[in-house]
């Protein structure tokens, strides 16, 4: 709980500032906090602590110079547990004073005249930790822990808004189902609002769902800059606007907001991967690497990063080279079935029988996965079997899959984007379209 709330503080602080209790990587390292703060590009460093006992809490605060290594600002408060929520009100204003960065309306307004229920606080901060790991089980552990928070708290908003968005991410990390997920999201959601309209993490999710289950393009971005509105510092909320923009080809918009949520949240696995997303959907592979790389630095088990590296390498041409991440990120992220043999042969396809063979073996591994068929028709496009790939792609659009919404901007598609039939089911999703009629262009580095 202490790193959340730290961290908290420093994200309100604004971007040039990073909690050292989120620095994990840094953790036992000799390197001193200038060093430090160059790789990170932060210009300050928030440090602090908070003790609880009893029911009352110590918290200890110092604002360190990130080049000189010099003491800023201290300062300790002792406060009852149940009054968090007026000391981070107090805490983020007296910070944002020592490094002169001006609070919006929303953000000065932190007080919160809801008392606090300390046990549902303390849950929701676990649920957030456990959130944000983005693995199946963290996931389900997260649900939990803010179920808890709204059963201790039900008029907490920020429980049920928690909730939400572990339903908009379980799809993409299990094998829920998307359409029970993202009804879920959209009541937890909808419960949130009707208890604090202001509430950006709220407003985050239902801009999700408009984009992935109701494909209401234009809902969606309204949502996304109305979270951006009530928190200009949120970099989920600009992760994930950054992502709407890529989805609609807008790439210059999205990699702007994919650079603000890193610099907001540097050391976050998960934005390094999107903003390596973003740019390989603009056809930038060597700084998508780069990110992926960056992500793997930050946790060097993340299977995500891993098959983003192998779909570049694939996409270069450099198959040889694709399969040795293809194999951790399989190693990594599935937790049942022998993979070997399939990649052991995909190995040996490519050594005897070239691209071809290759491709061959990788609709064969995509067939054992769940919910193929955007993946196959990545494959059978790039095979050249065009009606194959349509084939499929109607298929994940029948089923809403939640890769048919790449159709403007994944590399693999280019062979298909001539063909009337692919247009057509452009057409039949509803993407925005520009003020010729055409959808967005495909932008080139």
């Amino acid at each position: 709980m202490t790193d959340e709330i730290i961290t908290d503080l420093a994200q309100l602080a604004g971007p040039k500032v990073i909690s050292r209790t989120s620095a994990m990587q840094y953790k036992g390292t000799r390197k001193t906090i200038p060093e430090i703060a160059r790789e990170l590009h932060v210009g300050a460093v928030l440090e602090g602590s908070v003790e609880c006992s009893g029911g009352r809490m110590r918290v200890r605060v110092q604002l360190i110079n990130a080049t000189t290594d010099q003491h800023l600002w201290a300062e300790a408060y002792d406060r009852q547990l149940s009054d968090v929520l007026h000391l981070e009100g107090e805490l983020s204003r007296d910070i944002a004073r020592q490094i002169q960065v001006r609070l919006t309306p929303n953000q000065q307004d932190l007080s919160h005249s809801h008392s606090l229920n300390p046990q549902a606080f303390e849950d929701y901060l676990q649920g957030r930790h456990y959130w944000a790991l983005r693995t199946s089980q963290s996931l389900t552990t997260a649900i939990d822990y803010f179920n808890r928070a709204i059963q201790e708290d039900p008029t907490d908003a920020r429980g049920f808004a928690g909730l939400a968005q572990c339903y908009i991410v379980l799809p993409m990390v299990t094998k829920a189902s998307q359409a029970e997920a993202y009804q879920k999201a959209r009541d937890a959601a909808g419960k949130a609002l009707a208890l604090d309209d202001s509430l950006a993490e709220a407003h985050l999710s239902i801009a999700e769902v408009r984009l992935y289950q109701d494909w209401d393009f234009a809902g969606a971005e309204k949502e996304f800059r109305k979270t951006l509105a009530l928190n200009p510092n949120y970099s989920t909320g600009h992760q994930w606007y950054g992502e709407f923009l890529s989805l609609m080809a807008r790439h210059q918009e999205a990699i702007r907001e994919l650079q603000t949520a890193l610099a907001l949240d540097p050391l976050s696995a998960v934005v390094h991967l999107q903003f390596g997303n973003t740019l390989q959907q603009a056809r930038q592979y060597d700084r998508a690497l780069d990110q992926y790389h960056e992500a793997l630095r930050i946790d060097p088990k993340f299977s995500p990063a891993f098959h983003c590296i192998y779909l570049i390498y694939r996409r270069q041409g450099k198959f040889a080279e694709s399969i040795p991440p293809l194999r951790l990120a399989y190693q990594l992220r599935v937790a049942k079935g022998d993979w070997t043999p399939l990649l052991d042969q995909l190995a040996m396809a490519y050594s005897t029988g070239g691209r071809t063979a290759y491709l061959r073996q990788c609709v064969k591994i995509r067939k054992r996965v769940d919910r193929p068929w955007y993946y196959l028709a990545l494959d059978y496009a790039d095979l050249g079997d065009r009606k194959a790939a349509l084939a499929e792609l109607n298929k994940a659009y029948e089923n809403r899959q939640l890769e048919v919404l790449s159709l403007l901007v994944d590399p693999e598609l280019d062979p298909l984007r001539s063909d009337p039939r692919f247009q057509e089911l452009i057409e039949k999703i509803g993407f925005p379209q520009t003020s010729s009629g055409e959808t967005p262009p495909i932008s080139t580095p």
